[in-house]
């Protein structure tokens, strides 16, 4: 029943477009190479509505591009050529060159053309989320919401045309470069982090310490003070009597030092999420708006999805999930991921298990490697920096501790305590 309603929607609308303008902007291009510059600056070859005018746009300024003549007889020589002949003669490049009252107006009619497109990818946009209300599927409402969402926002991408151009170096380096710290000297607003570590050696251990020093405001690992700020928790593998266990001494000790707990929201969902599906990749867009945090925390990678681990379009269907929520709200992101097991011939890898994006797509990777033979205790972990955007100053190593799960270490306090045998 929804499909015809919207179907007789879509009929009754006329897509924007004004052909004249179309016709000018061609003719332009072809009258003077500078007109193309102009143009090329507004418009791509999907602003022209008429498919004959798109198809020669797209020759003109590949011609440019390429160095070639764009004259009219040389772009009428290469009609010929790719067989576009057919379907925009001679007669045709004569009568856009007539419609140009003067070329300097040229890209007034360009921005015509722009804003015609822009309406054009508008309705269609309208359409493709009407017809998603209408349809009776799988697909919540609330998910139908976050998916237009997600279309107005990419839509308003397109919309906010900025043709400033490349910054000249001495412009470029004149402003001042600050660091938008989240935790100072290791993570900034918007960054993503992701931790390696075997099985059960205190990765999701961090994660959690992390989340509750940022949102009491202190450094994780030398407990100065810092700003407190906001931060959402959803564990895709704990449940939550374990987690209430597990964040109970931390929170105490968040309390000690005096800290407001409405800045940690924690939400369980240990069965995970597939944010290949738009139902979880709305529900989690959701909770991120609801609480708008500075950082959010959330997987592990391996309940993120119902797919072969290995294969990159799944990783690449998460990613885009966590870089839209990045780039909508603000906020950093941390998740963790398991190593693989290692060969037997070496130390076990820290790198990511699954696809190769997981290596590539964080700014900064951290692998925990335990170091062998080592007191219960006293557990040490030497932090490897697998990936890394920018100089930080994570620490060296973490050892047990007894306020936190892990304290840092310097280079020089591993290297003592490996001269005195406490770690061979």
């Amino acid at each position: 029943m929804g499909g015809p309603m919207t179907s007789g929607f879509q009929a009754e609308l006329e897509p924007p477009h004004d052909i004249a303008a179309e016709r000018v902007v061609l003719g332009g291009m072809l009258l003077h190479p500078n007109a193309i510059e102009l143009v090329t600056a507004r418009l791509t070859a999907e602003d022209l509505f008429d498919g004959r005018h798109s198809r020669l746009f797209s020759l003109i300024v590949g011609e440019y591009q390429a160095g070639s003549a764009t004259s009219m007889p040389a772009i009428l020589g290469r009609l010929t050529d790719t067989g576009l002949i057919r379907v925009i003669d001679g007669p045709d490049l004569h009568r856009l060159i007539n419609s140009v009252p003067v070329v300097a107006n040229v890209e007034y009619y360009a921005e015509r053309v722009r804003q015609m497109g822009l309406r054009r990818r508008l309705l269609t946009v309208a359409l493709r989320v009407a017809q998603m209300a209408a349809e009776e599927r799988e697909q919540s409402a609330e998910s139908c919401v976050e998916a237009a969402r997600i279309e107005f926002d990419r839509l308003e991408a397109v919309a906010a045309h900025d043709d400033s151009g490349p910054t000249p170096i001495s412009e470029f380096l004149r402003a001042t470069v600050d660091y938008d710290w989240l935790i100072p000297g290791l993570v900034e607003r918007g960054e993503r982090v992701l931790l390696t570590a075997p099985e059960s050696f205190g990765k999701s251990t961090l994660v959690r310490q992390i989340s509750v020093c940022v949102a009491s405001g202190t450094h994780p690992f030398d407990w100065t003070q810092t700003s407190p700020r906001p931060v959402l928790v959803i564990d895709c593998e704990n449940p939550v009597t374990l987690n209430q266990r597990r964040f109970r001494p931390l929170v105490s000790g968040a309390r000690r030092r005096g800290w407001a707990e409405d800045n940690l929201w924690i939400e369980c969902r240990p069965d995970g999420l597939d944010l290949a599906s738009p139902n979880d990749a709305a529900w989690l867009i959701r909770q991120v708006r609801k609480v708008k945090p500075d950082l959010l925390v959330v997987g592990p990678i391996y309940k993120l999805h119902n797919d072969d681990p290995n294969d990159e379009q799944v990783a690449r269907r998460i990613t885009k999930v966590i870089d839209y929520i990045r780039r909508r709200f603000g906020c950093a992101v941390v998740m963790e991921a398991h190593s693989p097991h290692g060969d037997g011939k070496g130390p076990r890898p820290v790198r990511p298990f699954g696809a190769s994006l997981w290596r590539r797509w964080p700014d900064f990777g951290l692998g925990l490697r335990p170091v062998a033979k080592t007191d219960p205790k006293r557990r040490i972990a030497e932090v490897v920096q697998w990936k890394a955007r920018d100089v930080r100053q994570w620490p060296a190593a973490l050892r047990a501790g007894t306020d936190l799960p892990w304290v840092g270490m310097t280079g020089e306090q591993l290297e003592f305590e490996r001269a005195l045998g406490s770690v061979p």
